[in-house]
């Protein structure tokens, strides 16, 4: 089972407590997002996940922004892998909007970056990615 968050140009979401992937343009078939994660945090497209990791896990760097993030275009269905056990599959691009799927262990906390500076009530319960 997957979670299924719908995000425009400029959102988030954030994984756990350290990795965040913002959806950066939005075009036709594509989108790009920038995905900001710790060093030791490998994140590749889902297609090369079995190909050994280079020395650094970052495929692209862009020094314009205050941290360095890793830059990478997705078509629809194709995937994302934070770490070992997330995908974040592209499943929807539309006018100004892409919906996403992922997969995650239970454990894994996946959070749309808006609600973060939100007061927590019992109303608003987390949303966890499932496996």
């Amino acid at each position: 089972m997957a979670l299924i968050l719908t995000r425009k140009k400029g959102e988030s979401i954030q994984f756990d407590d350290d990795v965040i992937v913002t959806v950066d343009w939005i075009r036709k078939r594509k989108v790009r997002f920038l995905v900001k994660a710790p060093e030791t945090t490998r994140v590749v497209r889902a297609e090369i996940v079995d190909q050994p990791a280079p020395e650094s896990s970052r495929e692209r760097r862009r020094k314009d922004y205050p941290t360095p993030m890793l830059i990478l275009v997705r078509k629809q269905w194709e995937s994302i892998r934070i770490g070992d056990d997330v995908i974040l599959t592209v499943d929807r691009i539309d006018a100004g909007r892409i919906q996403v799927a992922i997969i995650a262990p239970t454990e894994t906390i996946a959070l749309r970056t808006e609600l973060l500076n939100r007061p927590p009530s019992e109303s608003q319960p987390q949303q966890k990615a499932t496996a």
